[in-house]
């Protein structure tokens, strides 16, 4: 199936590089002075002209610290799954509008690695697509889905400000263990044919006025020792399983948030889990 885009009008480089939000225990507030050295020695992904047509290329490129600006309106496919691991102190990868990458790695699009190091990823549709149907001789060979749309694993300060994460069999963002995710201002996953957002020991996913909709099985679950959920102006929104499922010792808060047509119920608890409800709408829940 084919993703439809959001529609994303305040997505500009300029101005969602300067980010105010806390990552992690540091701030990454940048004052206009040092967004302009970023911005002057940005390393440029694109068509003709850029200094490459893809992510991966742009790593290759770009300094330790600095910055990828993926110009807008470039949609460009990554054959093999991207890895973000060594990248110094810190990395923001920005798009202008609609930069959109396409992915055909079966394993994740996205594998993101940093220990303490700050990953902010501002204004990008990843779409993890797997590798599409196709014939060899008469044979018809099926297309096969990625498993998962992002991977984080071992990262303490990762930011996904106005993103778009499309698909994943398994899962469309996994935390997997000993990571610190943020969601912020409009970040959506959508329609992974598992679950939306899956947290593992150890991790935290803050969320602020973001989306998970359209999952195949529960919108998001935090599960086991030291797993949380922070959940904040976002939406849960038509998962065919649960809206959100705490379990095994995972500790889950909603606060002003909407969860709304899931098949099964809209919030669980089980298995020794705790999870706050505070002025949310949960409705619609067969």
């Amino acid at each position: 199936m084919a993703a439809s885009l959001p529609s994303c009008p305040e997505r500009s480089s300029r101005a969602n590089i300067l980010l105010k939000y806390g990552v992690g225990s540091n701030p990454t507030t940048l004052s206009w002075e040092a967004l302009e050295i970023i911005l002057a020695t940005a390393t440029s992904v694109g068509p003709s002209g850029s200094d490459s047509s893809t992510l991966s290329g742009g790593l290759l490129k770009c300094e330790q610290g600095g910055c990828i600006l993926i110009k807008g309106g470039h949609q460009f496919v990554e054959k093999e799954e991207v890895v973000l691991s060594s990248i110094g102190p810190q990395l923001i990868i920005a798009g202008g509008e609609n930069a959109v990458m396409k992915s055909r790695a079966l394993s994740s699009a996205l594998r993101i690695s940093t220990g303490g190091t700050s990953l902010i990823i501002s204004c990008l549709s990843v779409l993890a697509e797997g590798e599409p149907a196709r014939t060899r001789g008469r044979a018809a060979i099926p297309a096969k889905p990625a498993q998962s749309a992002v991977l984080v694993r071992n990262s303490e300060q990762v930011v996904l400000n106005n993103c778009y994460v499309f698909g994943g069999s398994k899962c469309g963002l996994l935390l997997s263990s000993n990571s610190e995710v943020k969601l912020l201002k409009g970040t959506i996953v959508d329609r992974s044919q598992g679950f939306g957002v899956s947290i593992g020991i150890h991790s935290l996913l803050y969320m602020e006025d973001s989306i998970v909709k359209l999952a195949q099985d529960t919108g998001i679950i935090c599960s086991g020792k030291g797993s949380l959920l922070e959940a904040t102006r976002s939406q849960i929104l038509s998962c065919a399983n649960c809206g959100v499922a705490v379990q095994d010792g995972g500790n889950g808060r909603l606060s002003h948030c909407e969860v709304k047509a899931s098949g099964v119920s809209g919030v669980m608890a089980a298995g020794g889990a705790m999870c706050t409800v505070q002025d949310s709408i949960i409705s619609g829940n067969t």
